[in-house]
């Protein structure tokens, strides 16, 4: 988890870019022809950042699933677990808006609370796929494939998906069942209510946001401004 903390606060710094070189050379050394890497945590930790180390390699054909779902349905889900409820979860395992490296400024929702919290990861993450798709854009064996939660649990949407990952779909596909699905609710309706007021008032064009962020000369792999604040502390900058 530390290397989420460090890549939000600091970029695509030695320590990350080791922790990478490790697990993506041990991954192309194994011998299956296919790796599927789900943890959402890494995937705020500096993987992207570091997948030259994998389609560098012309023979490897990597893809990247932006997988997407009612930002509503997000938000009372994550409500409900508890997920930004306790601080060092939210730092740990998800994002926060006090980690310095970030797209999103939370100025327009920093008074909301929990639900500020919970709307704030989900636009940043979503900014960050948009961030990732124009950053990678002209890398012809790295493909980013955008899914809906909603269609891909029908035999149809899964089997699209897999076609579009060029993975056999000769076998009849089996759709598991609900196994994390949810059955206990602590906020009730006038709270489910609130969040669906405060997602109608959110309109973040999230491809144009990352394009004013990319052209300012920001960076989440080499947040150098925040580099150099560090110097101008008194501290040496060590990568």
């Amino acid at each position: 988890m530390r290397q989420l903390a460090h890549f939000n606060t600091l970029g695509n710094i030695k320590i990350i870019r080791d922790f990478w070189q490790n697990k993506l050379t041990k991954i192309q050394k194994t011998p299956t022809e296919t790796y599927a890497e789900t943890s959402h945590v890494l995937a705020k930790a500096g993987l992207m950042e570091n997948l030259h180390l994998l389609y560098d390699n012309p023979e490897n054909q990597v893809h990247i699933i932006i997988l997407k779902r009612d930002m509503v349905d997000i938000a009372w889900s994550m409500l409900n677990r508890f997920d930004f409820s306790i601080l060092g979860a939210t730092l740990l395992f998800y994002l926060h808006q006090d980690y310095k490296n970030i797209i999103i400024k939370p100025d327009i929702i920093e008074k909301l609370g929990l639900y500020g919290n919970i709307l704030w990861y989900i636009n940043e993450m979503y900014t960050r796929a948009a961030y990732y798709q124009l950053l990678y854009q002209d890398i012809p064996n790295l493909h980013f494939h955008e899914a809906t939660l909603k269609e891909i649990i029908s035999e149809e949407g899964a089997k699209h998906l897999l076609n579009k990952l060029a993975l056999p779909t000769n076998e009849r596909i089996t759709i598991p069942g609900k196994l994390n699905e949810q059955t206990v609710f602590l906020y009730n309706e006038s709270n489910k209510k609130e969040l669906q007021h405060l997602c109608s008032q959110i309109a973040i064009d999230y491809i144009k946001l990352a394009q004013q962020y990319i052209q300012s000369g920001q960076s989440l792999g080499e947040p150098m401004a925040l580099r150099q604040r560090f110097r101008d502390s008194g501290y040496e900058w060590e990568d």
